[in-house]
C-alpha cells in the first residue's frame, strides 16, 4: 500500500512540471513576436521600389545607348584586371594569394622557461 501511495503523491510534481513547462513555451513564443524586423527585412523591396521610381521618371532609358554612369572604361578595365590577377597569385600589392594554415596547433617550440 505504501507504493500507491507514492506513486501518487509524484502526480502533482508532474503536473506542476508539465503546467510550468507548457506556461514557459507559450512565453517564449509570445515573446517572439515582439522581435522587430531584422537589417535584412528592413530593406526588402528596395531595389524593386527604386528601379520602379527610375523607370516613372524616365521610360526611355532602356533606349539609350549610352552606357549606365560610373567608372571611366579604362579604369573599369584596369580594377577588372586588377582582381583577376589576385586569383593567379602573381598581384602586386594588396596581399593577394595570403595562405592561412587551419590545420592544428602544434604544441612546444619557442624559448621556454
Amino acid at each position: 500500500m505504501p507504493d500507491k501511495i507514492k506513486k501518487h503523491a509524484d502526480a502533482p510534481r508532474r503536473h506542476r512540471r508539465f503546467w510550468s513547462g507548457l506556461c514557459i513555451g507559450c512565453l517564449l513564443w509570445a515573446c517572439g513576436g515582439c522581435c522587430g524586423p531584422t537589417a535584412l527585412e528592413r530593406d526588402y523591396g528596395k531595389s524593386w521600389a527604386y528601379n520602379k521610381a527610375v523607370q516613372v521618371v524616365n521610360p526611355e532609358a532602356g533606349l539609350v545607348a549610352t552606357p549606365a554612369t560610373g567608372l571611366p572604361p579604362r579604369a573599369s578595365e584596369n580594377a577588372m584586371k586588377a582582381y583577376d590577377k589576385s586569383f593567379s597569385g602573381k598581384a602586386t600589392g594588396g596581399g593577394g594569394g595570403t595562405t592561412i594554415n587551419l590545420g592544428p596547433m602544434s604544441t612546444g617550440g619557442g624559448g621556454g622557461n
